[in-house]
């Protein structure tokens, strides 16, 4: 899949601009990840892991689990609405 945008941004975007778009392209995918990694942590031990222990008497672990499950399945909807969007 990267290697794909990759090539098509190669052959679209003209040479002399294209150091620039793919630093912005880096810098993005950076503060996503970060931001994204952070904000994981916060949901996990602040939020998912106390509701599972006190609703469901779950052991450590289960908030991050509940947030594996949720975004497992949040990929798999997106995938799909791609995928029929494309169809």
């Amino acid at each position: 899949m990267i290697s794909s945008y990759m090539a098509i941004w190669y052959a679209e975007i003209p040479h002399h601009l294209q150091g620039r778009v793919f630093g912005a392209d880096y810098l993005i995918g950076i503060i996503v990840t970060t931001f994204s990694s952070l904000t994981a942590g916060v949901l996990s031990d602040r939020i998912f892991e106390p509701l599972m222990k006190s609703q469901f008497s779950l052991t450590s672990g289960s908030g991050m689990a509940l947030l594996i499950g949720i975004s497992a399945m949040m990929i798999i909807l997106v995938s799909c609405k791609v995928t029929k969007f494309l169809d």
